[in-house]
């Protein structure tokens, strides 16, 4: 394998995309603008994508596994005989900062939302099934994307309250087969352009 400067990336900067379950990823990654679509307005580009708008710098995305160990028998002749894996799950969790009725949604699914008051009453919390779509910009421009079709999105940890940092409200999803291609997710960079 060769040396290439241009496959490398440093997350900068970033956001998160959330749409319905199996949506299409955004058309073009590398021009895809987050804030084209203004307040209310659709993103150019990602037909059926919203943004989560502002996420923790100091908590950024997270990406986790959990299980994938490998078993492996053998006999007292040959050490390895046969080898299994255990399932693994992943999950992607994010710090969101804005405060608002799409973020509460997401952490605190199944709460009522009174528009008249500016409340959001949380009960019995029900996940929400989402595609995510992480865009990653490094300093120098060079981009990164991560797709993921489907997730069961909840509230991770619970909020804490600083006096010295933004309030935030940690979104954590559990990564689940696409019911369309069967994949868990998707990487995208301009280095596996062909």
């Amino acid at each position: 394998m060769a040396f290439n400067a241009a496959a490398t990336t440093i997350p900068g900067k970033g956001t998160v995309l959330v749409a319905a379950p199996d949506t299409a990823p955004p058309t073009d990654f590398l021009t895809l603008d987050p804030t084209s679509g203004g307040a209310a307005g659709p993103i150019v580009g990602a037909t059926g994508w919203t943004s989560l708008g502002h996420t923790s710098r100091d908590n950024n995305v997270t990406l986790s596994k959990d299980g994938g160990d490998v078993t492996s028998v053998g006999s007292w002749w040959d050490e390895v005989i046969r080898s299994t894996r255990a399932a693994t799950n992943w999950t992607a969790t994010v710090n969101a900062i804005q405060i608002d009725a799409q973020t509460l949604g997401l952490a605190f699914g199944g709460g009522t939302l009174d528009t008249t008051k500016g409340s959001y009453a949380v009960g019995d919390i029900v996940p929400q099934n989402k595609a995510l779509f992480i865009l990653v910009v490094d300093n120098g421009g060079q981009r990164l994307g991560l797709y993921i079709p489907n997730t069961s999105v909840s509230v991770g940890d619970a909020p804490e309250f600083s006096i010295d940092a933004f309030f935030e409200i940690q979104i954590s999803a559990a990564i689940a087969n696409s019911a369309t291609t069967g994949k868990k997710f998707t990487w995208f960079h301009p280095a596996l352009k062909v």
